[in-house]
């Protein structure tokens, strides 16, 4: 019998019915803040490709790659559809071994998390608030991470668009940790 780890993102379920399934097929998330933590999880597990995919094309770097962190928590604060807001996934999660950049980590390019994360419409994926049906969203959290032997906080607002019915980041604001 094969034990699946639990998802990096927080959400207390397996990856292989949180996250996993978006970082597979990015199509299938259903909402901002799940687009938002299957990127976390990305970071976690080193699935570069994934964080281009979602980035939206007017911003994305040419190339994302190893951030040399290692993120180990992530702390949905706030989340918002369009002019809608909703209310943040709840307490501090510590996720399977990675942590944000935080103090100077850039908000968008090779260290911020949102810069990668989600759940499904078919019900697979993160944890998710809201209907799914806007064409924008704002997610605001807080991801911990460890560089070397320094730990840090990324505190960041991070902006998603809805394109062709996918889930795409776009930018952030770092705020302060």
């Amino acid at each position: 019998m094969t034990v699946d780890k639990m998802c990096p993102c927080g959400s207390g379920r397996p990856l292989s019915s949180c996250c996993g399934p978006v970082i597979d097929d990015p199509r299938s998330a259903a909402t901002a803040e799940t687009l938002m933590r299957s990127r976390y999880t990305a970071h976690v597990l080193a699935r570069w490709n994934h964080l281009w995919v979602t980035w939206h094309p007017r911003t994305r770097p040419d190339l994302v790659e190893e951030d040399g962190l290692r993120w180990t928590g992530l702390e949905v604060v706030r989340v918002e559809e369009g002019d809608d807001a909703v209310a943040g996934s709840g307490a501090p999660a510590s996720g399977g071994g990675a942590s944000a950049s935080g103090g100077g980590a850039p908000a968008s390019g090779r260290g911020a998390p949102a810069s990668g994360r989600g759940a499904s419409a078919s019900g697979r994926g993160a944890p998710a608030s809201g209907s799914g049906a806007s064409a924008s969203g704002t997610v605001e959290y807080r991801a911990s991470y460890r560089e070397g032997k320094r730990p840090g906080v990324l505190h960041e607002v991070a902006r998603f668009q809805r394109r062709a019915g996918r889930w795409f980041y776009v930018d952030g604001d770092v705020l302060d940790a």
